[in-house]
């Protein structure tokens, strides 16, 4: 938009400064312009320009239209680029709510859809030199307030507005969340099984110096967090803590264990959590030296928050392995690598570990985790025999059993979701039925 305007203003000021002989072709070129913005040339007559606009016009409607469906049978599928489900579609049932959330479950499941965003940022920044406001503002939440969808912060850092919208907006209260946990714990240990709970910090929390001085929710998000860590350290949960762990080895890296564009820690963080979960199931298996953690090469990995705003970013992180001699893993009978574990979603997957070195962690651990569980899975499944991984997103029922298909239950969620209750194990409904397949079903000896 700048440029046109200082093309036009330079033809004008030459026509201002052009000798007499000229003034009449500089008038023409002036006029030209006006005419083929029309669509018509000097004479009436409709200009080819116009013929091309309509054909163009005419295409860009076409793939507006019928692009999303024939992406979709071409196989493309929308992709959780903000770390979180995608809406399921209403139903007509659900009375006049039906329209706002038909809104949602189209704008998740719109195939192309993050191509668009990337494509519209494109756009943006080509014409107007600045990009769109993909991440400024999100729908006003429930208090009134129109939290941003990605908090911008200094030196590139970029926060996930989640940290504060639901935080501020939390579905119970912090009592009920905790007395569902406790509710969960005391199910699971009256059966026999053993339960750890792993709260992963936000990148808010864990690395706040980037945050702007000023934004949308710090106040609410800030108190609400605090009274959820005062309840779960106070609750006599099977609760690790790993704010102390996680800034201990900040400290001793010298740097952030987040990453500057995504909205997760590295995996140098998730290390952290399994040297935790690990060292409460059985010390022994992180025994001798050296660290069966490995720190390796530095690679570049995608943010979901350069994503978000339409903004493909990349963050330099070091990649760390686990070494545990002797150790094989293997899914459906077939030998893997740790890296090649299926990813976490709402169908359990079992991972079998044996061994002619390192001892295993005996019998059926179960790993319920959310998104920040994708780097844990290739890191804690060489020290358990059998680890089955799902998120707890699912509903009840596979929740329910996996868990009594379990021995031991590793439940891992991050600090936005269970401060704004929406955590599916922290549902007093979700609880009614573990609590009902664990009385029916208690652990065989």
């Amino acid at each position: 938009m700048t440029d046109s305007r200082n093309s036009q203003a330079g033809t004008r000021d030459d026509a201002a400064n052009a000798p007499a002989s000229d003034e009449a072709t500089v008038t023409d070129e002036l006029d030209e312009s006006a005419e083929e913005a029309a669509g018509r040339g000097p004479d009436g007559i409709v200009s080819p320009h116009r013929d091309r606009v309509v054909v163009v016009s005419l295409v860009v409607a076409l793939l507006f239209f019928f692009g999303p469906a024939a992406a979709f049978l071409l196989g493309d599928r929308a992709e959780e680029i903000d770390n979180r489900p995608l809406a399921s579609l209403p139903s007509a049932s659900d009375g006049w709510s039906f329209f706002p959330a038909f809104t949602r479950w189209a704008n998740d499941n719109l195939p192309l859809r993050s191509q668009a965003v990337q494509g519209g940022t494109e756009l943006s920044e080509a014409v107007f030199d600045e990009p769109p406001p993909y991440g400024q503002s999100g729908p006003t939440a429930a208090d009134g307030v129109q939290y941003p969808r990605v908090i911008a912060g200094s030196d590139g850092w970029l926060y996930l507005g989640g940290d504060v919208t639901g935080p501020c907006n939390p579905n119970s209260s912090v009592d009920e969340i905790i007395g569902s946990l406790q509710r969960l714990h005391e199910a699971i240990a009256a059966s026999g099984r053993t339960m750890v709970l792993a709260v992963a910090p936000d990148k808010s929390t864990m690395v706040p110096e980037h945050l702007p001085d000023r934004y949308a929710g710090e106040g609410c998000a800030s108190a609400r967090k605090e009274a959820i860590w005062d309840g779960l350290t106070s609750a006599g949960l099977p609760f690790i803590d790993l704010r102390d762990p996680l800034r201990e080895a900040q400290d001793r890296l010298g740097e952030p264990l987040y990453r500057p564009t995504d909205s997760h820690w590295d995996k140098q963080g998730a290390a952290v959590l399994v040297q935790e979960v690990v060292n409460r199931l059985d010390p022994t298996l992180l025994d001798g030296q050296p660290s069966p953690f490995v720190e390796g090469p530095e690679i570049d990995v995608s943010g979901d928050l350069g994503g978000m705003i339409g903004r493909p970013t990349t963050d330099p992180i070091v990649d760390v392995t686990v070494q545990r001699p002797g150790v094989t893993l293997a899914v459906n009978g077939q030998t893997i690598e740790p890296s090649d574990i299926p990813g976490m979603t709402q169908t359990p997957v079992t991972v079998d570990a044996s061994s002619t070195g390192a001892p295993l962690f005996p019998g059926r651990t179960a790993l319920l985790g959310d998104s920040f569980s994708a780097s844990v899975r290739p890191l804690i499944a060489p020290f358990l025999d059998e680890l089955t991984i799902q998120r707890h997103l699912a509903h009840a029922a596979p929740l329910a059993e996996t868990i009594v298909e379990s021995d031991t239950v590793i439940i891992q969620v991050v600090e936005r979701s269970i401060s704004a209750g929406g955590v599916q194990l922290t549902t007093p409904a979700v609880i009614d039925v573990i609590e009902q397949a664990l009385a029916d079903s208690p652990r065989r000896p």
